[in-house]
């Protein structure tokens, strides 16, 4: 048994399964494997956690498709406490092709969704994030759509809740709406 000193999503689980299947089979020890876990840390923008006064951001802003949010989400809400209000802040997913509109409705339904939440959707398909939303039972009023990240900052900065998720393409560099002094 191998311990992880953050959490993982599904499949990241998975993709560190193999990685220490590989390592055992190459020769390495499970006490130098369990040590270069332990010292590993997740890369800017990927899955890591920041808190700056009395917030807690989840960023998790290097890349989106599909899958990926799917899996931040799963580790997002490991460690969020249930019952407390967030802010979602969601840049729109690139490069998916003909079925964009598609995917970010179908987006809506991995957010557990709770009266005090809001939604702050960035980008081209913000639109489209915001009907999946509706059809998985978020209330309009929850819901704010910007087509940049600049647009969105000052909006942002007032909000008073303490946690937030942000994900979403590259593009959008979402980590520029973190307050840096609350």
């Amino acid at each position: 048994m191998f311990d992880v000193p953050f959490p993982l999503g599904h499949r990241m689980a998975q993709t560190f399964a193999m990685m220490i299947g590989v390592a055992l089979n190459e020769g390495i020890s499970a006490s130098d494997i369990q040590a270069r876990l332990l010292r590993w840390k997740p890369l800017a923008n990927r899955g890591s956690w920041q808190s700056i006064g009395n917030r807690r951001y989840f960023i998790d802003c290097y890349n989106a498709n599909p899958s990926s949010f799917e899996n931040s989400l799963e580790g997002f809400y490991r460690e969020v406490p249930k019952d407390v209000p967030i802010v979602y802040i969601i840049g729109t997913m690139l490069e998916l092709g003909d079925q964009s509109a598609v995917f970010h409705r179908v987006l809506g339904k991995n957010f557990r969704i709770q009266k005090e939440d809001i939604f702050v959707c960035i980008g081209a398909f913000a639109e489209h994030i915001k009907e999946g939303l509706l059809q998985h039972g978020a209330h309009a009023s929850q819901i704010y759509t910007f087509q940049s990240t600049e647009e969105a900052r000052l909006w942002v900065e007032k909000l008073p809740h303490t946690y937030f998720y942000l994900k979403g393409s590259r593009k959008y560099q979402l980590e520029n709406l973190i307050v840096r002094q609350v």
